[in-house]
């Protein structure tokens, strides 16, 4: 059987982050697939924003929201293995 990109994302991130909540693993999911697959980067990562002007904007607190996930979800993958 063909096992998704999609469904080892989510399942990785409801085993090593907790997160149940499937509608916001989805937005994760489709955040990086933008970034991965149509080259997109995120508002905040011009290297020319002052961080401390784009803190309102929703891509702001998604970028944040994505860097503490995955370092979550990386640590404790490695925490079991």
């Amino acid at each position: 059987p063909i096992y998704s990109a999609t469904r080892k994302y989510c399942d990785f991130i409801r085993e090593y982050t907790g997160i149940t909540n499937e509608a916001y693993i989805k937005k994760l999911y489709n955040a990086r697939s933008k970034f991965l697959h149509e080259g997109l980067i995120l508002f905040s990562e011009t290297p020319w924003e002052d961080e401390r002007n784009i803190c309102d904007d929703d891509d702001y607190w998604l970028r944040k929201n994505i860097i503490g996930i995955t370092r979550a979800s990386i640590i404790n993958w490695l925490l079991r293995q």
